[in-house]
């Protein structure tokens, strides 16, 4: 059983209703035994399309990387918050820069 008192499986398919803390849960999770879902292009274009409910999305290797940084980011914020301590700003301002760039469209 992990922290949760689920097994690393139902763990790892816990949604939130939130499509950020769904996405910062997707780093591996050496305590629960859980692999990395995001480890490459394939990866982060089926999870994107699956959140997106079945668009065709396309990425590259650039895009993956830009991702990572997001989902550590947005981890580094969630854990900050519920640990009731100052938000890191460096996350926040990673989180910021991502805001305000256009959302990807669907190819």
């Amino acid at each position: 059983m992990g922290r949760t008192g689920l097994t690393p499986a139902l763990a790892k398919r816990f949604r939130s209703g939130r499509v950020s803390l769904d996405f910062a849960h997707t780093a591996g999770e050496p305590e629960l035994a859980e692999p990395e879902l995001i480890d490459g292009a394939p990866a982060l274009q089926r999870w994107l399309s699956h959140v997106l409910d079945g668009a065709d999305v396309r990425v590259d290797a650039d895009d993956v990387a830009a991702a990572l940084r997001l989902r550590t980011a947005l981890w580094q914020l969630v854990h900050a918050r519920t640990q009731d301590r100052d938000l890191p700003r460096r996350a926040v301002d990673t989180v910021n820069r991502f805001a305000v760039a256009a959302p990807p469209a669907p190819g």
